[in-house]
């Protein structure tokens, strides 16, 4: 059978991550939101100069990664930003969500977030010594998962 849900806060986390919003006012304040924790992710790279004859450099940064500690998982739901710096003729940011748990049946949350920034520096002669460059920053939610209190047999 079903687990129940057995506090108002694991009932926001549950909903929170299937992209449900739910308004508590004087329970939510009592319980307080310790199960919310922002998350702030960052990765850069910046490209060597662009030739004298006009060949591109470019770059990725290294791969970056998260892990949510035990008992938590990400709210991919809550995801925010992009690439806040840029320059070059491509850029950007290869964001990935990994390792999934299931965190009620039929829902599935990840507990491990990976980050890439990727640039190339402009191209032709006019640009030579022109760099490329990626900043990427997001913020993403980390949710503490509901406890299992009870079941209905």
């Amino acid at each position: 059978m079903r687990t129940l849900l057995n506090s108002t806060a694991s009932l926001a986390v549950a909903l929170a991550l299937i992209g449900a919003t739910l308004t508590f006012q004087t329970v939510a304040a009592a319980e307080g939101t310790s199960h919310l924790t922002p998350v702030k992710i960052i990765a850069n790279c910046t490209t060597g100069g662009t030739s004298w004859d006009g060949k591109r450099k470019a770059c990725d940064s290294p791969l970056h990664e998260w892990k949510a500690p035990a008992g938590h998982a990400f709210d991919r739901e809550s995801l925010a930003g992009d690439s806040t710096t840029k320059n070059g003729s491509d850029y950007g940011c290869r964001l990935n969500f990994l390792e999934p748990i299931e965190v009620v049946p039929g829902l599935q949350a990840p507990t491990k977030v990976t980050l890439q920034a990727y640039a190339r520096s402009p191209g032709g002669m006019d640009n030579s010594g022109a760099r490329g460059w990626a900043t990427c920053e997001y913020t993403l939610r980390l949710v503490r998962l509901p406890q299992e209190k009870a079941s209905l047999n």
